[in-house]
């Protein structure tokens, strides 16, 4: 497996870094432009015609399959097992691919990688490197495999900023959206809410690791929380038991994961000032970050539930480059070296320890 998980580091940083160096012809302006068109076009044809990459590749398939046998009319779609999102886009792509059973891979792409792309064009100060930190931080990997999940993560990345602005309804709507994708954003709404009203502060930081001490000791007692949301309780009580808890790759990546945010953690706050001052949203994405300490604390008893620290780190991809360039501005390019390269061996050691990484050796249908 480990010799798989090089291979994979090797392929997928060749192709991450031709298409950072392609798209940074795309410049910085938030104008949406034709490099941004051409990356979008890229993204969709190579995932779509992917085969089997991705460890849930199989059972997209699978309920895809069934679905093509069936007649169901769109109002059917509500009262169907599974995710509202995920039995719409295997309507559309009924009606758009007929009976291509590969063709709920498409739609899934057609749904992330324009939002994802335009809210980075958008948001970034540095979109060619927001993409790259896509990729490097492991998003673009997820975006093959946890699709329902990824989908939502993009949506919950892109509306975000309506909540900062006070655009509440917008922010709900959005939201709402997220919601029928993957039910765990019922979760991570209400944490982006409070971290939208906190104070940047080492006092946070100090609270949150205190409360990752306490759920790392305490996690046994989270099925009892999740009783209370029966949804979720059906949803996330497997990963209690069996290989998700107890497999020893699983519990690598997961302290690697742990351990590399904390390290982010440290960086961002040394520089918090002049992030805030630089751009005052960059405070709700240093407490998302912070926040999802104790998430990740968690995690390492039970792997996938840092599936909920994705949505808070995802930010990282706009924070990051702004912390680089604060740092540059400072005559510390050394300390801005350090970073990239602590970055880059985050990559490789995640990508080879992911749980994951048999299932992404990149093979297409065609």
């Amino acid at each position: 497996m480990e010799t798989k998980a090089i291979i994979y580091v090797i392929e997928t940083f060749i192709l991450v870094l031709l298409l950072y160096i392609f798209y940074r012809f795309s410049g910085k302006k938030n104008k949406f432009n034709i490099f941004d068109i051409l990356l979008i076009i890229f993204l969709i044809v190579f995932t779509g015609i992917r085969y089997y990459v991705g460890s849930d590749y199989g059972s997209y398939l699978k309920s895809y399959k069934i679905f093509l046998q069936m007649d169901y009319s769109f109002f059917d779609l509500f009262n169907m097992a599974g995710t509202f999102g995920q039995n719409l886009c295997m309507f559309i792509g009924k009606i758009i691919f007929g009976n291509n059973v590969y063709g709920i891979f498409w739609i899934f792409s057609i749904f992330i990688y324009p939002l994802l792309i335009y809210t980075i064009r958008k948001q970034s100060i540095n979109p060619s490197e927001s993409f790259l930190l896509y990729c490097l931080l492991g998003y673009f990997a997820m975006s093959m495999n946890i699709l329902k999940q990824i989908t939502a993560m993009t949506i919950i990345l892109f509306s975000v900023h309506f909540l900062h602005e006070k655009k509440y309804f917008r922010f709900i709507i959005f939201s709402g959206i997220a919601c029928l994708f993957h039910i765990s954003t019922i979760i991570i709404i209400p944490l982006i809410i409070l971290a939208n009203n906190l104070k940047t502060t080492r006092k946070l930081v100090i609270f949150s690791i205190i409360f990752s001490i306490i759920a790392y000791i305490g996690y046994m007692f989270i099925p009892d929380i999740l009783k209370l949301i029966p949804s979720l309780y059906d949803r996330f009580i497997l990963y209690f038991n069996g290989t998700y808890t107890y497999n020893i790759y699983g519990r690598i990546g997961g302290l690697i994961y742990f351990i590399f945010h904390i390290i982010m953690t440290i960086f961002i706050m040394k520089y918090r000032k002049e992030l805030i001052q630089f751009d005052n949203r960059n405070s709700l994405y240093i407490n998302l970050l912070i926040m999802s300490l104790p998430i990740c604390a968690v995690s390492l008893q039970i792997r996938p539930i840092n599936r909920l620290a994705f949505y808070l780190n995802q930010f990282l991809i706009f924070l990051l480059p702004t912390l680089i360039q604060c740092i540059e501005v400072s005559n510390k390019k050394k300390i801005a070296r350090i970073l990239y390269f602590i970055i880059f061996i985050y990559f490789v050691l995640y990508t080879v320890f992911s749980r994951d990484n048999i299932y992404y050796q990149y093979k297409t249908y065609l």
